[in-house]
């Protein structure tokens, strides 16, 4: 891993008024050069949490953009029978989603996620957070890349 980043989030729940931005950059500044990086949409999340899934909203824009680039991902938190996915430890657990793969991190880049789900929806979801690993190194959870696979079949 060469970069990660949290937001809390507040006990109630994901305000969907209020987005979270993240400026990711590795945290050796020769990778910039010569890195090409995946990167990675984490979410901890109390076993009580009260959605099966999570919605963002997301954007990314680089200072070479004059738009940002957006797409709405859903991450599953539990599978049909309940069951938390991602690693956990005494009920609390993260998971992830491949956002991008194999990018080369332009110059002022930032991603800002938010949510269209009611505050209650989120209920349970401790933070929000970004990572940026070498390409290849296959730093998510299975599950949500094959959920992103039927979303994105050109990946």
């Amino acid at each position: 891993m060469v970069y990660s980043e949290f937001a809390d989030v507040s006990e109630e729940g994901i305000d969907p008024n209020m987005g979270y931005t993240f400026n990711p950059v590795p945290f050796d500044s020769t990778d910039m050069i010569s890195g090409r990086f995946d990167v990675i949409i984490l979410v901890r999340y109390a076993n009580t949490c009260a959605s099966k899934s999570v919605i963002f909203d997301v954007e990314s824009i680089s200072l070479a953009q004059d738009q940002p680039d957006s797409v709405r991902v859903e991450i599953p938190l539990f599978d049909n029978d309940g069951i938390p996915y991602g690693k956990g430890n005494l009920g609390v657990f993260e998971t992830s989603m491949l956002l991008a793969t194999d990018m080369i991190v332009p110059e002022g880049y930032e991603i800002s996620l938010a949510t269209p789900l009611q505050t209650g929806e989120t209920k349970g979801i401790i933070d929000i957070g970004i990572k940026l690993v070498r390409s290849g190194k296959k730093e998510f959870d299975l599950p949500s890349f094959l959920h992103l696979k039927e979303i994105l079949p050109s990946i």
